[in-house]
């Protein structure tokens, strides 16, 4: 094999049918429960993150709930490489886990820390949420704002900025509309989920004996792979 040449003839990783990736990872007792919802096959969830009925983790989401939990509401999607992770304590009696309602969108490149995220709550892509936030229902978050530790957006209010500022009342129409997004976003997750299909017969990857990846990983990969990645 030409290590650092330019041919990849013999080079199988960009061959592989099934990633190495660990989608689904427990932490000591903890590990992530998901109802029926669309899961990224290169998402992770770690530890004690409960994903509810038609919410959807989208590509190169991350989820880590290492000290406290992290819980996903039905209709709620978490946007293409968004990062969402827990502290161990945050102070003035916040709670630590991070708490997402349901029909709540957050899109693309979004950080958000322990914090709670009523209902029909729409997050613009690349914000960040600081620790101990709460966003009331109805508001919606614009594009790129920062909302810092410990602030509480008020219900049916658009904020922006970095820091956020307060921008204008919201009407009853934009209001419907962060709800009805929810389930435009539901109907898009549903064609991955049911166009993503890997077959497997009795729990155990089924390969072609004769073809390159065969030759390249061991029998035994696969049964361990098999036993441990268990959606």
């Amino acid at each position: 094999m030409e290590r650092y040449g330019s041919k990849l003839s013999n080079d199988v990783a960009y061959t592989q049918i099934l990633s190495r990736h660990r989608n689904i990872m427990q932490l000591d007792i903890h590990k992530p429960s998901v109802e029926y919802s669309w899961i990224a096959p290169n998402s992770t969830l770690v530890g004690e993150v409960y994903i509810s009925s038609f919410a959807s983790i989208w590509y190169n989401a991350t989820l880590r709930a290492e000290y406290n939990p992290i819980r996903i509401g039905s209709y709620s999607s978490i946007g293409d490489g968004t990062i969402i992770h827990t502290h161990c304590a945050v102070p003035l009696d916040v709670p630590s886990s991070v708490t997402i309602g349901k029909y709540v969108t957050i899109q693309n490149n979004c950080t958000i820390y322990s914090c709670i995220i009523d209902d029909e709550v729409f997050i613009g892509a690349g914000s960040i949420i600081g620790e101990g936030c709460r966003i009331e229902k109805g508001a919606v978050i614009a594009p790129n704002t920062l909302v810092p530790p410990g602030k509480l957006i008020s219900g049916r209010q658009l904020w922006a900025g970095n820091p956020a500022k307060f921008v204008r009342e919201l009407k009853e129409e934009e209001v419907y509309a962060n709800y009805v997004h929810a389930y435009n976003v539901w109907n898009t997750a549903q064609t991955h989920l049911n166009n993503f299909n890997i077959e497997k017969k009795n729990d155990e990857v089924e390969i072609d004996p004769n073809s390159l990846v065969a030759s390249y990983l061991s029998e035994n990969y696969f049964k361990w792979r098999s036993k441990f990645n268990t959606y």
